[in-house]
């Protein structure tokens, strides 16, 4: 649970950075309102816990690195896919399918591996995240057409003709919802402390 947790929070069209203490706070109020198959009160024992936060830190470095592998092996022009076989190989083995949204985000990825495809490279993303959240002052519309831009420009780039992405696949499917519900809810607590 916690693996396909950490897949969905990184490939989650809300989330804010993919480095940092966000993403793992983000998976542990996952596992605190779906609590799986933790022991009640376990986020109460500092040691017992320190585990549970080890393994999320370590899920979501296992799935950056395997996105940034898909990157790296999709780089070279004649390796490349296109949007919907690439989104289609960082949702495999996840919860998550390929949806607009998605796909949105991993052509953000591709764009900045193919300019930052160095050790920088998820600073890099981070960063193009808080341009575009910066730019769109916040704007939850503006930041949705700031996507569908790059998306558009990912196709015209690496190939747009052989799928069709359906008018459902416009909204993600039910699981990533629930896991953008909890991002959207932690986003507001964060605001409310502030």
């Amino acid at each position: 649970n916690i693996d396909h947790s950490a897949a969905a929070v990184l490939l989650s069209s809300k989330i804010r950075t993919y480095k940092g203490t966000t993403p793992t706070n983000i998976v542990v109020e996952i596992l605190k309102k779906y609590r799986f198959d933790l022991p009640a009160g376990i986020e109460h024992n500092p040691a017992d816990f320190s585990k549970v936060i080890g393994a999320i830190q370590e899920a979501l470095t296992q799935k950056r690195s395997k996105f940034k592998k898909l990157s790296v092996e999709n780089a070279p022009k004649a390796n490349q896919l296109n949007i919907f076989q690439l989104t289609t190989a960082f949702v495999d083995g996840t919860r998550c399918s390929v949806s607009v949204p998605v796909c949105a985000r991993v052509a953000l990825m591709r764009k900045v591996y193919l300019k930052e495809p160095g050790k920088r490279f998820w600073d890099a993303v981070d960063e193009d995240l808080a341009k575009i959240r910066k730019k769109a002052g916040g704007d939850s519309q503006k930041i949705i057409r700031a996507f569908r831009h790059i998306l558009e420009k990912d196709q015209e780039s690496h190939g747009v003709t052989d799928y069709d992405l359906r008018a459902e696949d416009e909204t993600v499917d039910g699981y990533q919802q629930e896991i953008d519900e909890v991002i959207d809810a932690n986003l507001a607590d964060a605001a409310s402390t502030v």
